[in-house]
C-alpha cells in the first residue's frame, strides 16, 4: 500500500499530504522561537485537554448528566471558531 497516498496499516499515520496543505508553527513564527511556541502550544493543549473535562464533571454533579452532550457541543462550537479565527490569516492570502 501507498503511504503517500493515505494512511496505510501502521499503528501510526505517516501521511505526508497532510502537512502539504497547513502552515506549521516554525513558518508563522520565527525559527528561533519555534520551539518555545510549540512547547507553549502543548502546554495549552495539556491544560485544556484537564479543565474541559474537568469542569463538564462539576456542571454533571451540580445540575446533571444531561449537560454532558452539551456542553461537549459547546466546546467543539467554541474550539472550532477559534480555529476559523486562527485559520482567516490563509483566506487573506
Amino acid at each position: 500500500m501507498d503511504k503517500s497516498a493515505g494512511c496505510g496499516s501502521d499503528r501510526f499515520c505517516h501521511c505526508s499530504h497532510l502537512s502539504s496543505h497547513d502552515v506549521g508553527t516554525s513558518e508563522r513564527v520565527d525559527a528561533h522561537f519555534a520551539a518555545n511556541t510549540i512547547g507553549l502550544q502543548m502546554a495549552a493543549a495539556g491544560l485544556g485537554s484537564a479543565i474541559i473535562p474537568s469542569f463538564l464533571g462539576i456542571l454533571a454533579r451540580q445540575i446533571s448528566l444531561e449537560i454532558i452532550p452539551i456542553g461537549m457541543v459547546i466546546s467543539f462550537g467554541s474550539l472550532f471558531g477559534l480555529y476559523l479565527l486562527a485559520d482567516t490569516s490563509k483566506l487573506k492570502a
